[in-house]
């Protein structure tokens, strides 16, 4: 019996810290992805994009924390997608020492699509579909460290 409840707190503790798996915004994400990045759907083998809403304000410390995590893990098949960087950004030399690719929307075009940017966020494509996704909280940041450097 306490095999049982172990196991089922185990299952319990995992489903309230996974990753979400449907993202109901996949195909505006994809034609953002495609029409500001010229990036096709069919490139999307195994890709992690991190949107990085960096245009809300120039001292905010959810976009530090973001950027702290991001340049402590491994690269990978990530990509940060950095929003409204302004030139004069206190985040630039941070941004620089990225180790990821790193794809810049100074205008914030995402925000032209459906997309449900808010707040960070990350997505995972396998071919062309996406599998994992996280709307990231700053709640969430150690948990997404976490999936990153475990992927």
């Amino acid at each position: 019996m306490k095999g049982v409840l172990l196991w089922s707190s185990c299952l319990f503790m995992t489903a309230c810290t996974s990753p979400q798996k449907k993202y109901k915004y996949t195909k505006q994400f994809t034609r953002y992805l495609t029409d500001i990045h010229n990036i096709k759907t069919t490139d999307l083998k195994n890709n992690m994009f991190y949107v990085l809403p960096v245009n809300e304000c120039n001292t905010c410390l959810s976009t530090k924390l973001n950027l702290n995590i991001l340049a402590k893990t491994k690269p990978t098949n990530l990509t940060v997608i950095l929003i409204g960087l302004e030139e004069e950004s206190v985040f630039k030399h941070q941004i620089k020492n990225l180790k990821h690719k790193k794809l810049f929307d100074n205008e914030s075009s995402i925000y032209d699509y459906q997309t449900s940017v808010s707040k960070p966020l990350l997505i995972h494509f396998v071919n062309s579909e996406v599998i994992n996704f996280f709307n990231i909280s700053d709640t969430k940041v150690p948990e997404v460290y976490n999936f990153l450097n475990n992927e």
